[in-house]
């Protein structure tokens, strides 16, 4: 008899002995595989697994972020009202202003924008940086436009204040309670069956707008407030026509263009030589209302090859608006408009002693005190 084994053919053999090399190969990967579950099972049973963090939620719009000083006083009670009025300056314009019901004084909206900024409220962000810091602002400026409006509608009638609320641009502005002490600086006033009536009286208006050019330029010279572009300038006292000049720039946010030719002309600011005086002083000062006009600059001739580059028109006075607003995202510096520096050998440093918010509430306790 033959045996089994020599009645295997030979390709045969060969395909026994690979799969039996084969499963000699899936026991050592088995082996393999079950010591890298049974690490993996001690890892797992040793480092307890992490919570991802939970999404930072994202806040609406219409939150914002308000600085308001309180007055004060012995009650905490908080009663705001966002009123919407003409801008005082821009008749076609209207603008938001806060009514403290509780204090009864009208608040201005001053709005500050810093790219990129955010803000961190509570658990959430909201991507919108900006800030909103409320100031003290003079009712009586909200109302001119309206007594000038009545005034040459009606010439020389006299009007009551409740009245108001009949025009519909200024409807809001009966919401204000003016007093008579406040009227009676710039209105005649007389009583008519116990009512008192009112009429806009140009000269105690510019009587009063004087003395607010005047408390301006009093204080601006009296606390030394830094108020010149570079630390190395030797500083000086300056004339009277310069801080008046600075004074009415201010002032100009809330009246109108034939208001402030009015009270320009009654400091004596359009002569020569005020202008040549003012134009010689404010190149260095951070803010001047400019009044005086640059000449415009020659035409390039057609035969030119290069053309000059286009000049930039120059910034009037920006107001309040522009003198607070912050540059770039530094928080410290208030910088704004001013004159084109002349030309000369003395070089200008820029510096960071401008005139500063340098503690809270001290641009409010500023307009506080000049009006």
């Amino acid at each position: 008899m033959t045996s089994k084994i020599d009645e295997i053919d030979i390709d045969n053999g060969e395909e026994v002995f690979e799969e039996i090399e084969d499963f000699e190969d899936e026991d050592s990967d088995d082996g393999v595989s079950k010591s890298k579950s049974d690490s993996n099972r001690k890892r797992k049973v040793s480092t307890p697994a992490l919570k991802p963090h939970p999404p930072i939620p994202k806040l609406p719009y219409n939150d914002r972020v308000f600085i308001i000083q309180q007055p004060k006083n012995d009650t905490n009670i908080i009663d705001y009202e966002i009123l919407t009025l003409p801008s005082p300056k821009h008749k076609s314009v209207k603008c938001r202003y806060i009514l403290d019901k509780e204090n009864d004084r009208i608040l201005e909206i001053n709005k500050f924008n810093s790219k990129p900024s955010s803000w961190f409220i509570d658990n959430g962000v909201r991507h919108d940086g900006s800030m909103y810091l409320s100031s003290d602002i003079d009712p009586l400026f909200l109302l001119i436009p309206f007594l000038e409006k009545y005034k040459s509608l009606h010439k020389n009638e006299y009007l009551e204040i409740s009245s108001i609320i009949n025009d519909s641009y200024y409807c809001n502005l009966s919401k204000i309670p003016f007093k008579h002490s406040q009227l009676s600086l710039i209105c005649d006033s007389k009583e008519i069956a116990g009512s008192k009536l009112y009429r806009l009286e140009d000269e105690k208006l510019l009587i009063w707008l004087r003395c607010k050019v005047k408390n301006i330029s009093n204080y601006l010279k009296e606390t030394n407030t830094d108020i010149f572009k570079t630390s190395n300038y030797v500083k000086k006292d300056l004339s009277w026509e310069t801080l008046y000049t600075m004074s009415i720039g201010f002032v100009s946010e809330y009246l109108s263009e034939s208001n402030c030719k009015m009270l320009n002309q009654s400091f004596n600011l359009l002569s020569a030589t005020a202008q040549q005086t003012i134009k010689s002083e404010s190149e260095y000062l951070v803010y001047t209302e400019r009044i005086i006009d640059e000449p415009e600059p020659p035409k390039s001739k057609r035969g030119a090859s290069k053309k000059a580059p286009a000049k930039k028109s120059p910034v009037k006075g920006g107001g309040i608006s522009n003198f607070l607003s912050l540059k770039n995202d530094t928080p410290t510096p208030i910088t704004v408009p001013s004159l084109k520096p002349s030309k000369k050998s003395e070089p200008i440093i820029p510096t960071t002693t401008t005139i500063a918010a340098e503690t809270k509430g001290k641009i409010t306790d500023f307009f506080t005190k000049i009006t």
